[in-house]
């Protein structure tokens, strides 16, 4: 009579078995953060096409997009003319939503509108003609929507889910609990307002992860959230003559001793602060947006 014994696994098979499963999960992990970094780093060639596009434009047409005096010259819309001062901002006779008495002046939509007529950015952003303005306002509709990345708090219901980028000259900010950065001057590019032109104090905000704003930080600048050229920001306080808009109102700081729950994008039990990364954004105040100074 015939008998079969079954040999168990030896130790040596187990070990080999135990790497194999080890490698696989370390493979897919790695392979996740990739994916990941992959996505964030679009959002920073963005900045960059950006910022070198309103260079040459500078260059080629002597004005700035959304601010050349007489865009017919160019042919491009009549009523995407700005008032020629230099800056991408808000004129004399605009107030803090973005209505301006004369429809030419709303210079940042327009400042995309200009980019794309001349061919440097790839984004079909069509000019404001019309007060109130026919072309809706949100961002990432009425500007270039964000790359790679999604909101993960939406403060205003159809807005779309990367949110898009906004425009502005001369930031300033506010709310910083003990220590508050420069301001920003020049122009810089924001992300994180459900409009298009920053409006007034109260603004309901889009927000991200703090961990994606991180990656576009320490990519770009520091990689610090109240430091550098890089700055995180909640929503649009006010905007305040000449042309300053201020930033940081809500609850973007707070002590979370790297916890995963309290709703705050920045940490403030260390020193420096920093970006309250293991929080995923979901709540209104956990998440948060960033301005970044450009060069032009």
């Amino acid at each position: 009579m015939l008998r079969w014994t079954r040999e168990a696994f030896t130790l040596i098979e187990l070990a080999i078995a135990l790497v194999i499963i080890a490698l696989i999960v370390g493979g897919v992990l790695v392979g996740t953060d990739l994916i990941t970094a992959s996505e964030r780093r679009l959002a920073v060639r963005q900045v960059e096409l950006f910022d070198s596009a309103a260079n040459v434009f500078r260059n080629r047409y002597n004005c700035l997009p959304g601010d050349c005096l007489n865009a017919t010259v160019f042919g491009w819309s009549a009523l995407s003319s700005g008032n020629g001062d230099g800056t991408v901002g808000y004129p004399p006779g605009c107030d803090g939503l973005g209505v301006c008495i004369i429809s030419a002046r709303h210079e940042h939509i327009n400042f995309w509108y200009h980019l794309h007529a001349a061919g440097l950015i790839p984004y079909a952003i069509a000019a404001v003609t019309a007060v109130p303005p026919s072309t809706p306002d949100m961002p990432g509709v009425a500007t270039p929507p964000v790359e790679g990345m999604k909101l993960r708090y939406m403060g205003l219901a159809g807005s779309p889910a990367s949110g898009g980028w906004i425009v502005h000259g001369n930031v300033m900010f506010e709310s910083y609990p003990g220590r508050i950065p420069p301001p920003l001057t020049g122009h810089s590019f924001a992300l994180g307002s459900i409009r298009a032109w920053p409006a007034a104090s109260g603004t309901v905000f889009n927000g991200y992860a703090p961990a994606d704003l991180h990656y576009i930080d320490n990519k770009i600048d520091d990689g610090f959230p109240v430091s550098g050229k890089v700055i995180a920001i909640r929503l649009a306080l006010a905007l305040e003559p000449p042309q300053h808009l201020t930033y940081n109102g809500g609850l973007i700081f707070g002590y979370t001793y790297g916890d995963t729950s309290t709703p705050v994008c920045v940490r403030t039990d260390t020193d420096p602060f920093v970006y309250n990364v293991l929080y995923t954004g979901t709540a209104q105040y956990g998440s948060c947006g960033v301005v970044i100074k450009a060069s032009f």
